[in-house]
């Protein structure tokens, strides 16, 4: 009886070794390069721009999602950090760049990238395949983590030390842990308030 349930405890775990190195993820480096991350915050047209880097939700598939201001923008992917590997309009390798038109601000935008069909969709043009979140995950923990200490009465000649009260919240100082470089901060932090 202790063979047939070690046999049988030995055949599971084969089995879930096969099924789990099916869906492996690829770990590969996917970017939204383009327009699209000057309008978070960051250097547009970089394909080793971490703030737009892409997910991987399963086995080839990512996703980014964010919240966008109106505006025009244009954006490719970019596969493994450089241009040696993108993909455009249609998923065309080195094809055209990819044409995102947010009509409202604050408008949330999930992208989905499936690396083996060189498929490139987003919610905007493609909504009936592609659904935005009501929310975006990606930035509610992180706001949800900060706290805003109120604001202390304002004098004039005061504001100086109003904002060294702002700069020692937890808020400011929590210091930088990448994490928000994949959010959609609708109002960075002023620099040098850390």
């Amino acid at each position: 009886m202790k063979r047939y349930f070690a046999g049988l405890l030995l055949l599971l775990v084969a089995a879930l070794t096969v099924s789990s190195a099916q869906g492996a993820l690829t770990g590969k480096k996917v970017i939204l390069a383009g327009s699209i991350q000057a309008a978070l915050g960051a250097k547009a047209w970089e394909p080793n721009g971490e703030i737009t880097r892409m997910k991987e939700v399963s086995s080839g598939v990512f996703e980014f999602t964010a919240a966008f201001p109106k505006g025009s923008y244009e954006y490719k992917v970019a596969v493994g950090g450089t241009w040696d590997e993108n993909y455009g309009l249609k998923g065309a390798k080195g094809g055209a760049n990819i044409p995102l038109n947010v009509t409202v601000d604050g408008t949330i935008v999930k992208f989905v990238f499936i690396d083996s069909e060189k498929m490139i969709l987003d919610s905007v043009n493609d909504p009936t395949v592609v659904k935005a979140p009501d929310s975006n995950p990606q930035s509610s923990a992180y706001f949800a983590s900060l706290t805003t200490p109120a604001a202390p009465p304002m004098n004039a000649g005061s504001s100086l030390d109003a904002i060294r009260s702002v700069a020692g919240s937890p808020a400011c100082s929590a210091g930088w842990d990448g994490h928000w470089s994949r959010s959609v901060v609708l109002l960075p932090p002023a620099k040098g308030l850390r």
